[in-house]
């Protein structure tokens, strides 16, 4: 095989010598030790991520449109109508993400990555059964729908917390650092946000109880839950965030290395 043409004996540009690439794939495979399969496989992870991508941005605009409905207080009749589009674009942000977490279950299998987005992916289905089959289970402590609720809660945040590991798995192998500690991050921010609620709400009866702060201070209940609140949901945000700046840092280092180019260095 003949050795790719150096920018300076050539006297081209960098363009011309990304633009001779793509055509010489055996040239591609050794640099990046990947065969064809495995191109179309991280071509398949790079979709992914743009349909996942497109799911958070339906979501966000879903979201932005509801606070906004609400800030008006928009009359009801008016809010029906307009309750179909929203309908639509939720389903459209449902499915997109579905067939995003179905395509990169199939990802080059050096990326180590399949595993853990095939089991994220059977969690997510089993999590909605959990509450079914221990509603059938004789013990006081899961009769209680709130124990029911928590162990929902702990499957769901276990899949997600798999499948941000999957991509920070994808990104160790696409050569970004970024998308790895992007989906640390993400990771992170989701235990803490989760696991914040819990708390509180395993440790207010003992608070009302030891410290009655509402009857010493009337008005500070409503306040601290506004504050935990938005505690929460700003930690849930970054989580987001981060897991969609990975995202897009991760396909363009699949598509660099689909056309040829350079992976991102930051």
């Amino acid at each position: 095989m003949e050795n790719p043409p150096i920018v300076e004996e050539m006297g081209g540009s960098l363009g011309q010598v990304e633009n001779s690439v793509p055509q010489n794939t055996e040239y591609l495979n050794d640099c990046g030790e990947l065969s064809e399969e495995e191109l179309v496989q991280l071509k398949r992870c790079g979709k992914a991520a743009m349909l996942l991508l497109s799911g958070i941005y339906i979501s966000f605009l879903l979201l932005f449109v509801g606070l906004i409905m609400m800030g008006l207080r928009v009359p009801f009749d008016e809010l029906r109508l307009s309750a179909y589009g929203m309908i639509a674009l939720g389903v459209i942000a449902c499915v997109s993400s579905l067939l995003g977490q179905i395509l990169v279950m199939f990802g080059p299998k050096k990326s180590r990555a399949n595993e853990l987005f095939q089991w994220s992916f059977c969690l997510v289905f089993i999590s909605p059964i959990v509450p079914i089959v221990l509603s059938f289970v004789n013990h006081w402590l899961l009769q209680e729908g709130f124990y029911r609720l928590l162990l929902t809660v702990t499957v769901l945040q276990v899949s997600v917390l798999l499948f941000f590991a999957g991509w920070k798995r994808l990104g160790e192998f696409v050569q970004v650092e970024p998308v790895v500690s992007k989906m640390k991050r993400a990771g992170r921010c989701l235990v803490v946000g989760l696991i914040m609620p819990l708390v509180v709400l395993l440790t207010l009866p003992w608070v009302r109880i030891n410290m009655n702060v509402s009857s010493v201070y009337p008005g500070i209940s409503p306040v601290l839950q506004g504050m935990l609140l938005f505690l929460i949901g700003a930690i849930l945000l970054t989580a987001v965030i981060n897991y969609a700046n990975a995202l897009t840092l991760c396909r363009k280092a699949i598509n660099a290395v689909s056309i040829g180019g350079s992976l991102p260095s930051d």
